[in-house]
């Protein structure tokens, strides 16, 4: 199949505070492949061939949260699959919420709090 799915023993092993927010098939899937490609395994090892098949599938038939598509984007870049990695950073930039001379993305759904003069919003993280 190629993508791993979260289970619930999986917590004792992984620790998802320094996953930064995985929280689908998808996005974990990404980070190991990630983690994978780092090592470095080659792109033709069996289990980095299927994975990058899975995310490649992934980016084509759902919609991703914007941390999902970040995670892909940068396993496509380790695997030099450039265009998969170009069409992720052109949606990223789509969905990117620029202000004031920053740039940052936000939940869907979530709205800013009032800005009090007193109070400085600040952008969620993704």
């Amino acid at each position: 199949k190629g993508e791993w799915e979260k289970r619930g023993g999986l917590s004792t092993c992984i620790c998802f505070s320094l996953q930064g927010g995985v929280d689908n098939e998808v996005a974990l899937t990404a980070y190991i492949t990630i983690a994978l490609l780092e090592i470095p395994l080659s792109v033709t090892h069996l289990v980095v061939r299927n994975a990058l098949f899975c995310l490649e599938t992934a980016a084509e038939e759902k919609e991703n949260h914007i941390y999902t598509k970040a995670l892909m984007a940068y396993a496509f870049a380790l695997a030099g699959k450039e265009e998969k990695r170009k069409a992720l950073l052109s949606s990223l930039e789509k969905e990117a919420v620029k202000k004031d001379g920053s740039v940052h993305w936000q939940r869907p759904g979530k709205e800013p709090e009032a800005d009090l003069p007193y109070y400085h919003y600040r952008a969620p993280s993704a």
